[in-house]
């Protein structure tokens, strides 16, 4: 039992240790990635600390490495955020998509588009949709019953169809072609005009629901577990239970609403680590942040390598996350997953 113990922590030291690498890697191919002729000597010396020309300097400085480091936080986001979904649900199918939360944002973000709003009211109208919609997925999903495992789930559906039609509706009032076209572009997700500004509005805010999540993560091991097993435990049930729900939901909304909507990142990588290191949430929450953030990246790199014309990033994420998101659920759906 304790060789399998220290087995297990070896195997998720190593896995950290991998993904970090790996991320310090993607970081630096990212600097080389993209539409814009920028040398590879030319970036080389950059990161030397040497002086360049003017047009590849702002090439890198005000367009690459502001949406590398935004691609990396909003991945490591949305893959929290479902981990945390599913634990304290205690459902592997719950995530900010299939709850309908990404959706309540949008809606939030569209309305805020449309009202020219500055960037901190769009986001503000996004984390308020996408509570709304979390909680009347929760009213919901208490109303179809507890009996059917999936009851969570078809709620989140009903929740987010109507905001889906909600959605609509603010593309229609949208009439003049640029703010139709503005909405419209935006719903499909892209890191394209990430400027340095939002990092830094949008990095200490998730970075401090980094820091929470991970210190309350054996509280998500008790939540998991049920209200009267959490409270024999200690923990103050409601109260960690909402903490978490906010969290979740404002690290959701944050990023729908400065990258759009980025789908299968918060549904697919935590069954991952799931599949691959149990339900212990100290691992899941700590893994699914820096597996995400390489995820995305790779992706947003896919996006705007692959082809002439940036991809939208939730096709990206859907071709790679469906063919990984049905073994993985499959398996810690049949039990087959470490508890330790």
């Amino acid at each position: 039992m304790q060789n399998d113990y220290r087995k297990g922590l070896k195997r998720y030291h190593t896995a950290l240790l991998m993904i970090l690498v790996l991320l310090a890697c993607g970081f630096l191919i990212s600097l080389f990635t993209g539409r814009y002729d920028v040398k590879r000597e030319e970036v080389i010396l950059f990161l030397r600390g040497y002086e360049l020309p003017e047009l590849p300097y702002r090439v890198i400085c005000n367009l690459r490495i502001p949406r590398t480091i935004m691609a990396m936080l909003t991945g490591g986001a949305l893959a929290l955020s479902g981990g945390i979904y599913q634990g304290i649900f205690n459902n592997q199918m719950a995530s900010p998509d299939l709850l309908g939360v990404s959706t309540g944002a949008s809606f939030g973000a569209c309305v805020g588009i449309l009202l020219h709003l500055p960037f901190a009211g769009v986001v503000g109208l996004a984390f308020v949709a996408g509570l709304l919609t979390v909680t009347l997925t929760l009213l919901i999903g208490k109303w179809i019953g507890k009996e059917a495992d999936f009851s969570l789930v078809l709620a989140g559906i009903a929740a987010g169809g109507l905001m889906s039609s909600a959605i609509g509706l603010t593309k229609y009032l949208a009439d003049d072609e640029r703010k139709l076209a503005e909405i419209t572009y935006w719903l499909m997700g892209s890191f394209a005009g990430t400027t340095i500004k939002e990092v830094f509005f949008i990095a200490p805010l998730l970075l401090i629901c980094f820091a929470v999540s991970l210190l309350v993560a054996r509280q998500v091991d008790a939540i998991s577990f049920g209200k009267k097993e959490a409270k024999t435990l200690g923990v103050s049930y409601e109260k960690m239970l909402l903490l978490l729900i906010f969290m979740a939901t404002l690290m959701t909304a944050t990023c729908v609403s400065v990258n759009g909507t980025i789908s299968w990142v918060g549904l697919t990588v935590p069954n991952l680590v799931r599949m691959v290191f149990g339900n212990q949430h100290r691992k899941v929450l700590m893994l699914s942040i820096l597996l995400g953030a390489l995820f995305l990246l790779l992706a947003d790199m896919m996006a705007r390598s692959l082809s002439p014309d940036e991809i939208p990033l939730s096709v990206i994420t859907g071709f790679v996350g469906t063919p990984v998101f049905i073994p993985a659920i499959m398996k810690t759906r049949s039990g087959e997953y470490e508890k330790t």
